[in-house]
């Protein structure tokens, strides 16, 4: 299992979107996200969902800077847009295989599978 997602974000703030698939946070792994943004040739402002990774425990959304080859900015938290949750939210129901529910409620993880935007602390 891979420990993060990457997709293209839903609105022009963000240069991409990067989800945990584990209990491990994306964070642990910067060399393999930055090596996947290269690839896919993203420059900009990234946004980290990390729901999977922390539960509904603390702060789901951060933001970074990415130059084309790295992270130059510290990790901010942010409150996501609207928009920017519900895309979150079917990204996750369409690869709700893909990712380790573990810190989950049963009602987060049923949510989660049926697309439903879930609120970040």
């Amino acid at each position: 299992m891979t420990h993060f997602l990457v997709t293209q974000s839903p609105t022009h703030r963000y240069a991409a979107m990067v989800f945990a698939a584990s209990v491990e946070r994306p964070h642990a792994n910067l060399a393999s996200v930055a090596k996947e943004l290269k690839r896919r040739r993203v420059s900009g402002c990234v946004l980290f969902d990390l729901l999977i990774a922390n539960g509904a425990r603390s702060q789901r959304f951060f933001a970074v800077d990415f130059d084309g080859s790295r992270f130059v900015d510290a990790f901010e938290p942010v409150q996501a847009e609207p928009e920017v949750a519900a895309a979150s939210a079917r990204f996750l129901a369409e690869h709700a295989d893909d990712v380790d529910t573990a810190l989950l409620t049963p009602a987060q993880r049923f949510a989660l599978k049926r697309g439903v935007v879930l609120a970040s602390a």
